[in-house]
C-alpha cells in the first residue's frame, strides 16, 4: 500500500509541454519587465496584450495563472508601490505623484491607493 501517491502525477509530461510551459513563462516575464518599466504610461489590457501575439482571453488566463492576479491589479499595485515610495522620498505633491505614475486622476489614485495599501496617501505625509 502506497501512501500519499495520490497528489503525485502518474502521467510525465512530454517534452512539447515542457517547452510551452518554459516558453509561457518567459512571455511572462517579458510582460512583466514590460508592465514594470511602462507602469506610468496609460498602460491597458487591450493596449498590452497585441505586443505578446497573444489573444485577450488567453493573456488574461495566462498572467492570471502565473501571478494570482489579474493584469489591472498588478499594474496598479506597482504604481501604488512606486507612489508609496515617491510619497516618503520626495516633497512633490500627491497629486503630482499620482500623475506620474500613471493615474489619471487624483481619485481614481485615492481610491486605488486606499484599497491595495489600507490606508490613504496622505497618511504617509
Amino acid at each position: 500500500m502506497v501512501i500519499g501517491r495520490r497528489s503525485i502525477p502518474t502521467v510525465p509530461i512530454d517534452s512539447k509541454q515542457k517547452n510551452k510551459r518554459i516558453s509561457s513563462l518567459k512571455t511572462m516575464q517579458e510582460i512583466l519587465q514590460y508592465v514594470e518599466l511602462d507602469y506610468m504610461k496609460p498602460l491597458t489590457l487591450v493596449e498590452t496584450e497585441p505586443h505578446f501575439n497573444y489573444s485577450t482571453f488567453y493573456f488574461c488566463r495566462l498572467f492570471q495563472n502565473i501571478t494570482g492576479t489579474n493584469f489591472n491589479h498588478y499594474l496598479n499595485s506597482i504604481r501604488t508601490d512606486k507612489a508609496e515610495e515617491l510619497i516618503k522620498t520626495t516633497t512633490s505633491s500627491i497629486t503630482n505623484i499620482a500623475l506620474e505614475c500613471g493615474f489619471n486622476n487624483i481619485r481614481t489614485f485615492n481610491r486605488v491607493f486606499k484599497a491595495i495599501k489600507g490606508y490613504t496617501p496622505y497618511t504617509l505625509r
